[in-house]
């Protein structure tokens, strides 16, 4: 009996057709899995490329700004006393992308992609932030170097070169550091308050001959950010609403707020509207 209904079953169009479509569901799934696997690793031989380019660009433009002991950014903050100077800068890409479907780059496209010479740049090309810090994961909000190929950034790389200069070159003991600012120059809208715009985020590549006062001088900052931003959220989070309300109510702005309600009839109820509350009033 489980013979014949067995041999139903397989006949039945119904049994074949969804067998057929399970075969073409696996099929498609291997296929995609194949595509991505060779995306990725054209990926990878790309960013590999782009990764050795950028590091022998960036190397010579740091060889290039201690050249002259007599002018230029470095030769300038020796003189002041400073223990370390910007030598480039560059930017996370900040797109926007319009109803008609247009994206607009808002910071200068050769600051913050990098390409390969004759490649294209709309396909070929990664993002500089990614060569200088690692791929961002957005869940854990870190970088993650490691995923680069080599599992190097290219500061890394140049600062391993750096170790190896002679005593006497004007490298001697300088590192390169990377620092997270916004530059006024390029404004990017803010997206939790339409309208309004903020100044976009730069990476300031710093060349540090003192490294002792530059991390003596970095964590003086943070410490001073950490104190301002815990006193600013322990202040709100220790005033009461009564308080609150209590400090609006005798604000010199609040005599708007504090005025007498407007009162209007409606239907045989009385609406009694206050800073755009509504309150319904049996008569």
């Amino acid at each position: 009996m489980e013979s014949t209904t067995t041999n139903v079953l397989k006949s039945n169009s119904l049994f074949e057709r969804a067998k057929q479509a399970r075969s073409a569901i696996t099929d498609n799934r291997q296929a995609d899995y194949e595509k991505r696997k060779a995306a990725h690793a054209e990926r990878d031989e790309r960013q590999e490329e782009h990764i050795a380019l950028f590091t022998a660009e960036l190397l010579a433009t740091t060889r290039d700004s201690v050249a002259s002991t007599e002018t230029g950014p470095v030769a300038d903050a020796v003189k002041r006393g400073f223990d370390g100077a910007e030598i480039d800068r560059f930017y996370l890409p900040a797109i926007v992308a319009s109803d008609d479907g247009s994206r607009e780059l808002l910071v200068p496209p050769d600051s913050t992609y990098f390409c390969s010479p004759g490649a294209d740049e709309d396909t070929k090309s990664t993002a500089i932030a990614t060569l200088l810090r690692g791929f961002y994961d957005w869940k854990t909000k870190t970088n993650q170097p490691e995923k680069l190929p080599g599992g190097k950034t290219v500061i890394r790389l140049i600062n391993e070169l750096l170790e190896k200069e002679p005593l006497g070159s004007n490298l001697y003991k300088c590192v390169l550091v990377v620092e997270m600012g916004g530059d006024p120059d390029y404004k990017v809208p803010i997206a939790s308050s339409p309208g309004r715009t903020k100044p976009a985020t730069c990476l300031k590549i710093m060349l540090i001959w003192d490294i002792d006062s530059y991390t003596k001088r970095r964590a003086k900052i943070a410490a001073t950010r950490t104190t301002s931003r815990d006193a600013r959220v322990g202040h709100k989070k220790a005033i009461t609403l009564e308080e609150h309300l209590a400090r609006r109510a005798s604000s010199p702005s609040s005599g708007k707020a504090t005025r007498s309600p407007r009162v209007v009839e409606s239907e045989g109820f009385t609406v009694v509207t206050a800073k755009g509350q509504r309150k319904l009033k049996p008569p």
